[in-house]
């Protein structure tokens, strides 16, 4: 294989565990070529399936956020075990080894990670906004800043100062007690990615202060909206009060003042790397100011890996607080 398509795999190897996403255009020049196929936030359903590469099916699950993994990528890594020894001729055991986790096709069998797969631990449930939990996507809440922690952290190497998630991209909660036999406090693949489903991938770009503070106020939703207030989650260091009213079920007002990062006053002229969803970066829940950035948008990776590797580098996680954001209270 060759040098193009050594830079079209991710691996990632934490604590003798290592993850394969092949995130470009298949390079094989036969008509068909053999993949595990893992559709957007569900990797538990990878299935092996056999596309032509003369098309654009292969584009086509890629734009939808699809995972594509071939045995023939194994080919291209150099170091196929992990062991820090460079080894560029792949064989079953290298690539049982490197493709193990997620989707994997090993002689075109593809293996999938159970679901009561450990990954990480919590020292407390991590919850959604409202009561019930989930029940309010218009208050700060420990799950939303909770993924807006680890997408910082995994795109730190981008340089990324801030991070936002949208409270709709979080399904569940993360519970201490345990679902099975997994024991208290530990999180599985399974509750993850129940967690966080959709498989969006991230997008690091800069931003001037004023750019963000656009998008903060864009949190007031449209007139009519189903919900009149989507609560962004907000990495560590990042504060700022929030004032809005709210009347007969829509946002009519919102104040969006003292922005800080890390005690430092947001210049609204300055420039900010921020990290965000591909959901979000499109434009998604009204958040226009996200997709109108003109600065180029960097892919920084998969949203259920960086929430994955961060459970599992930092845990027993605590339950991030709620008081990033002052509210400074709010209409009837």
């Amino acid at each position: 294989m060759n040098n193009q398509m050594i830079k079209m795999c991710q691996v990632l190897c934490i604590a003798g565990t290592c993850l394969l996403f092949y995130t470009g255009a298949n390079a094989k020049t036969a008509d068909k070529i053999d993949l595990c196929h893992a559709p957007p936030g569900n990797p538990l359903n990878t299935k092996h399936i056999r596309v032509g590469v003369k098309g654009r099916a292969i584009t086509n699950h890629l734009n939808h956020g699809d995972w594509l993994v071939s045995a023939e990528v194994c080919d291209a890594i150099p170091d196929n075990d992990c062991d820090g020894v460079p080894d560029p001729v792949a064989d079953d055991a290298d690539c049982k080894a490197q493709l193990g986790v997620f989707a994997s096709c090993i002689a075109n069998t593809c293996q999938q990670l159970p679901a009561e797969t450990p990954i990480g631990s919590i020292t407390a449930d991590i919850n959604r906004g409202g009561s019930p939990s989930g029940a309010d996507r218009g208050v700060e809440s420990a799950a939303g800043n909770l993924v807006a922690d680890a997408q910082l952290w995994a795109t730190s190497s981008n340089g990324a100062e801030i991070a936002f998630m949208n409270p709709g991209g979080v399904r569940s909660d993360l519970i201490y007690l345990a679902s099975g036999n997994e024991g208290d406090g530990v999180v599985t693949f399974g509750e993850a990615s129940i967690f966080q489903p959709f498989g969006n991938t991230l997008k690091t770009f800069h931003m001037t202060g004023a750019q963000i503070v656009s998008a903060l106020e864009e949190q007031c939703q449209p007139l009519g909206s189903s919900r009149p207030m989507l609560h962004l989650g907000v990495s560590e260091g990042f504060t700022y009060n929030l004032g809005n009213t709210i009347v007969a079920g829509d946002c009519t007002s919102i104040t969006i003042s003292n922005v800080a990062l890390h005690g430092v006053p947001l210049i609204a002229s300055g420039a900010y790397t921020v990290t965000i969803n591909s959901f979000l970066s499109d434009g998604g829940d009204n958040f226009g100011t996200f997709d109108a950035v003109t600065t180029q948008k960097v892919d920084s990776g998969l949203d259920l890996e960086a929430l994955v590797i961060y459970l599992g580098t930092f845990g027993p996680v605590e339950p991030p607080s709620t008081d990033r954001v002052n509210e400074i209270g709010s209409g009837p």
